[in-house]
């Protein structure tokens, strides 16, 4: 049972109302360009954040989104709109409000680093939001490549989909397993302990620098046809 601390839920609250709104801004001055894109957000986001704040109160949830296409003419049109460049893949951009923020935006696959970490399905696609299997799927790897282990906010939702929608929960976990049983326990690790060694997150991340695109693909598309 968690317990809430009444005033960090008014704090929660709020920050998680700035967070809606400034994505439904972002949303409104993509949709009036050519990019096609969607936002790496799912069901259970945010009470995967809500939980995350009620631990830690400077988390920061962020705004995440995947473009398709040609990256070199969905970076011009982003810095022709006032994206302003960070990193690779970090822009800021400013709110209603002038308030700048910091939005991740991945071009075809969704990467950490050098890592590319998967493609979602373009196809499945629905209203600017990738699909619940396709968040599910970034849920279970990104974190693990990123943070060599998952965050509460992370737990939580992987918690959320295992008990709210068992069967593509129990499709991914299943299919994890027979294909590759090394990264199904470090799978399994992570959830029970949060973090694996690292040494084991080396190996892991070395895995898909080394073959990104038939591993993946071979994971995401073969064995786990939706």
């Amino acid at each position: 049972m968690i317990l809430y601390n009444q005033n960090l839920i008014r704090i929660d609250n709020t920050v998680i109302e700035c967070l809606l709104k400034d994505k439904e801004f972002v949303k409104e001055v993509l949709l009036n360009t050519s990019i096609s894109f969607a936002f790496i957000s799912g069901k259970y986001e945010i009470d995967g954040s809500l939980d995350e704040l009620n631990d830690n109160s400077s988390y920061k949830p962020d705004i995440d989104i995947i473009v398709f296409g040609n990256e070199t003419l969905a970076r011009k049109k982003l810095i022709s709109l006032n994206f302003k460049v960070q990193s690779k893949n970090t822009f800021l951009f400013k709110n209603k409000s002038e308030k700048t923020l910091n939005i991740d935006i991945y071009f075809n696959w969704i990467s950490f680093g050098v890592v590319k970490i998967f493609k979602p399905n373009p196809n499945k696609i629905l209203n600017n939001q990738i699909n619940d299997y396709d968040y599910l799927f970034y849920q279970t790897l990104e974190p693990l490549l990123k943070f060599g282990g998952y965050k509460k906010r992370h737990l939580v939702r992987l918690k959320k989909y295992e008990d709210n929608l068992p069967l593509i929960h129990l499709k991914i976990k299943k299919k994890l397993f027979f294909f590759c049983f090394p990264l199904s326990y470090l799978i399994k690790k992570a959830r029970c302990n949060r973090k694996i060694s690292s040494t084991e997150h080396f190996l892991l991340k070395v895995l898909f620098i080394i073959k990104p695109r038939n591993f993946i693909n071979y994971i995401q598309f073969k064995y786990f046809k939706k």
